[in-house]
């Protein structure tokens, strides 16, 4: 996918890590060796912290088995006065496997070093999604 992040910034690198979330892929490449994951209201059998590009990709490919299709809305993206770190927010609408339709809110936060993600925060409505999932599981 990516052969050189060396040169992108922050803020470069959160919008192609969004992307690759809409798309349910992982990208390896732009994660640096001992990347860190944060997503401290996580759903259900998702981790809150996951630690290593490995470990990272192997939760980023758990995406597909969740979504048939995700989609980022009102998208804004922040440069902060850290040039480590960028800020974004977002609205999202998704289908799950199952059928029900998802629509959340998040708030990303992204350090990187070098050209690679080194940490990633995410926090989301997890209402929202536990709605989704209790939907889904109704009608099925």
């Amino acid at each position: 996918m990516l052969t050189d992040t060396e040169d992108k910034k922050p803020t470069q690198l959160l919008r192609i890590w969004l992307n690759a979330v809409e798309e349910l892929v992982a990208v390896p490449e732009l994660f640096a060796d001992d990347i860190v994951l944060h997503v401290p209201f996580v759903a259900p059998g998702m981790p809150p912290r996951t630690e290593g590009r490995d470990e990272v990709t192997k939760v980023m490919a758990m995406l597909g088995q969740m979504f048939e299709r995700f989609r980022y809305t009102d998208l804004e993206v922040y440069q902060t006065d850290d040039p480590e770190l960028a800020v974004g927010r977002a609205g999202s609408e998704a289908t799950l496997v199952g059928g029900a339709n998802y629509r959340g809110n998040y708030v990303f936060f992204l350090r990187a070093r070098g050209g690679k993600i080194v940490e990633y925060f995410e926090y989301m409505d997890v209402l929202a999604g536990q709605r989704a999932v209790e939907g889904s599981t109704a009608n099925s």
